[in-house]
């Protein structure tokens, strides 16, 4: 399973966050491209989602791709690309890849 974690402080200025993922192996072939949209805050309330330990900051970790296997060994690269209206994301902290092994319901 590939998640995206994302770190936020509560001054970020949008309830939600588009980016685009973009993997890709060794020699630069596309495997897999998406945009998506996550909620960092409820859009009604402005609640912010996610976990804290450190008052404003809030991190969350959203699943983009479940029980993927990689074919082959080697290298891979995964690239984030915002798709907001400002060239920068005030309030966003950091934008990270977690992999874990898929365990079965």
């Amino acid at each position: 399973d590939l998640y995206t974690s994302i770190r936020n402080e509560s001054d970020y200025l949008n309830a939600n966050l588009y980016y685009e993922y973009v993997l890709s192996d060794s020699l630069g072939n596309v495997l897999e491209k998406k945009l998506l949209s996550q909620f960092l805050f409820d859009h009604k309330s402005g609640k912010p989602f996610g976990s804290t330990v450190l008052g404003d900051i809030f991190d969350h970790r959203f699943l983009i791709l479940e029980n993927y296997r990689f074919e082959k060994p080697g290298r891979y690269s995964l690239k984030y690309s915002h798709k907001m209206r400002t060239d920068t994301l005030k309030g966003i902290l950091a934008v990270g890849l977690r992999v874990n092994r898929h365990m079965p319901d």
